[in-house]
């Protein structure tokens, strides 16, 4: 079984309503790295947030109805390959980052 981000997330209560989204039209999904960022969110910009994953044969199907609640980018086309990730709260890694660079200079 081959499994296929469709989407990551910074934040649990925004992939849980996406998950219940998918699993509600019976796709089974699985959450990589969701406990790795609840015991330390500072992790999130180098692993890359929260991944939803599908298994591959459903990847399709999952798409369009990330499409069709909203999570889907629809200027990145319909396949899923690593260039059709979806990325949320893109502007709060932004944020966490110029934090965290701010604060090693005011520490150094």
């Amino acid at each position: 079984m081959k499994l296929v981000t469709v989407a990551t997330f910074t934040n649990a209560p925004d992939l849980y309503i996406t998950k219940g989204s998918l699993e509600n039209e019976g796709i089974p999904c699985f959450v990589k790295d969701e406990h790795t960022l609840q015991a330390n969110p500072l992790y999130d910009i180098a692993i890359g947030g929260m991944k939803l994953q599908v298994e591959e044969q459903h990847a399709q199907k999952a798409l369009e109805i990330l499409k069709e609640v909203g999570y889907y980018d629809k200027n990145r086309g319909s396949s899923y390959d690593m260039s059709n990730i979806i990325k949320a709260n893109t502007i709060g890694k932004i944020i966490l980052a110029i934090i965290l660079i701010t604060l090693l200079f005011l520490v150094f």
